[in-house]
């Protein structure tokens, strides 16, 4: 198949109706030339020769997994941008996308003017993770609400010592560890040492085992 001499974006999902849709939104943006559609990235493969500057690329997609597949469409496209676009709105798949080379990940329920505004941030060089970003700024205002020594406790908390030995590494009476306790636990909202511990990797905290996220 000979592509478009003015192709430089490439929608790859499996479902038509939902490539429609996000076409008739990508078009409209100005720096958009020409659109490619793609089924799988198999087929995508047929555009490996045209300039292409974007790829929207589906999660799950037959026969390689969108994700699986980042590095195959870097190959194919070594000057375009990636946007993962996905049902699913889990910071986990947001990361992996990320770790495994793609510049932006995006919902499928996200507004046309969300969309044209990542196409703009992603053609200007810049990245495009907004669930990444906003649990960074949450771990950043959760940590700025402890002090400097109940964020040391709180890690030995998650290591899994007990007051006394939280006391003795820090040179503190067990009365003044039990009073940071107290306050990590009304910080977190939670009245176990397990809830606070797991309330603190939520937010980036602490990593496994109590060590630095």
């Amino acid at each position: 198949m000979n592509s478009p001499i003015t192709l430089n974006a490439v929608l790859i999902d499996d479902h038509a109706l939902f490539r429609t849709g996000l076409r008739m939104i990508v078009q409209s943006h100005p720096q958009i030339q020409g659109i490619a559609e793609a089924g799988s990235i198999r087929e995508a493969e047929a555009f490996a020769s045209a300039h292409v500057q974007l790829v929207f690329l589906d999660v799950q997609l037959p026969q390689i997994n969108g994700l699986d597949g980042i590095r195959w469409i870097r190959s194919l496209f070594p000057n375009a941008r990636i946007l993962v676009v996905s049902a699913s709105t889990g910071a986990q798949a947001e990361q992996l996308a990320q770790e495994r080379g793609a510049h932006g990940y995006i919902s499928k329920a996200a507004s046309a003017d969300d969309i044209l505004g990542a196409i703009s941030s992603l053609l200007a060089g810049n990245m495009q993770f907004s669930l990444l970003t906003a649990a960074s700024t949450q771990s950043t205002n959760a940590a700025s609400r402890l002090t400097h020594r109940q964020l040391d406790v709180l890690r030995m908390l998650a290591d899994g010592k007990s007051n006394k030995l939280i006391a003795r590494d820090m040179e503190l009476s067990e009365s003044t560890v039990r009073v940071h306790v107290a306050a990590i636990f009304t910080h977190f909202d939670v009245n176990s040492r397990t809830a606070a511990t797991l309330a603190a990797q939520r937010a980036g905290l602490v990593g496994l085992g109590g060590t630095l996220p």
